[in-house]
């Protein structure tokens, strides 16, 4: 489809680069206040909308290994800009997981209302529910719905308090229960202790 054009997305990304250079020698001291409070928020939500495209792309990135040079889009990525491979394979694991199994939380990702980093932590929380029995692709899809929906109002700290309960709020029932066998766990684990 873009045979004889540059891709939107390859577009964006080089012209996002010489807008930078531009800005190089630009100084923000004489900034109003006004615009400086906006440029910070917005430079923010930009920072995780365009690490969200990132991991898009990492989600897609199999031609890019393809030679056999390296293992992993991060890898790639790693040995061309000459960072740690650590936070990119990261990047390419959550990548994966909002493009293969979370695309609700995917597409709040890209929008920019949910951050990256809050991104993680529900991925994190849905994927320890979705290990337990009980928890039906229903109920893990409420869940989605539901930390999607409240992300954007919670800081990380807060929002990760809430989504260790979601259970009690999406299944009842189920949250009850799952409180009640982590509570005997550790009332036999306390014993344990005291033996």
């Amino acid at each position: 489809m873009y045979a004889d054009a540059t891709h939107p997305i390859a577009s964006f990304a080089s012209g996002l680069l010489l807008e930078l250079d531009e800005l190089v020698g630009v100084d923000p001291l004489y900034m109003p206040t006004s615009a400086k409070k906006a440029a910070l928020v917005e430079l923010e939500q930009a920072r995780h909308r365009i690490a969200a495209l990132e991991m898009r792309i990492m989600a897609t990135g199999g031609d890019v290994t393809a030679d056999g040079a390296h293992r992993s889009v991060a890898d790639f990525l790693s040995n061309k800009v000459r960072v740690d491979r650590a936070p990119l394979a990261g990047m390419e694991r959550l990548g994966h997981a909002l493009a293969e199994r979370w695309q609700r939380l995917g597409a709040a990702t890209l929008a920019g209302t949910v951050s990256t980093r809050k991104a993680q932590l529900i991925v994190k929380t849905l994927g320890a529910l979705s290990e337990d029995e009980d928890v039906s692709p229903e109920v893990l899809a409420s869940a989605e719905a539901h930390l999607v929906e409240i992300a954007p109002d919670f800081t990380e700290a807060h929002l990760a308090r809430i989504a260790s309960r979601v259970l009690e709020v999406v299944a009842p029932d189920i949250g009850e229960a799952a409180e009640a066998r982590a509570l005997e766990k550790e009332e036999r684990r306390a014993c344990g202790l005291c033996l």
